[in-house]
């Protein structure tokens, strides 16, 4: 399936009449003369690459809006319970205190550290678009 994708990117240019890129400001550095054969067929193939990575990140980012707005209610709770399990470790006394404490702190790392993660993991996505 992915050869025949291929072989129809490297030739659909060649049936066209004209051979223009579909949009002639993006030039990809190391292809030109652009218009000449085989950059222009590499340099379509590359764009519409292209094309398939910004619809894909789009996607990604609307669904982690949706994502985020359906779960807002559930990471706002999980914060009042997290400062409650605080108070209550603290004012429970010195020997609970020292037992459950531990267990907070894990919790509120856990979380930091798989949104910090995640905050570097999109910020690199798109570094590299």
């Amino acid at each position: 399936m992915a050869m025949l994708n291929s072989a129809t990117y490297l030739t659909l240019p060649l049936l066209r009449p004209g051979r223009h890129l579909t949009q002639d400001m993006y030039v990809i550095y190391g292809l030109e003369p652009m218009l000449e054969s085989p950059n222009y067929e590499i340099a379509t193939v590359m764009m519409n690459r292209l094309r398939e990575i910004l619809m894909f990140h789009i996607m990604n980012i609307n669904l982690r809006n949706k994502v985020e707005r359906e779960l807002r209610f559930m990471f706002v709770n999980d914060f009042i319970f997290m400062m409650l399990a605080f108070v209550t470790e603290l004012v429970g006394g010195f020997k609970n205190t020292m037992l459950q404490l531990p267990f907070s702190f894990s919790a509120v790392f856990i979380n930091c550290y798989f949104g910090q993660r995640l905050i570097d993991a999109s910020t690199a996505f798109e570094i590299a678009i």
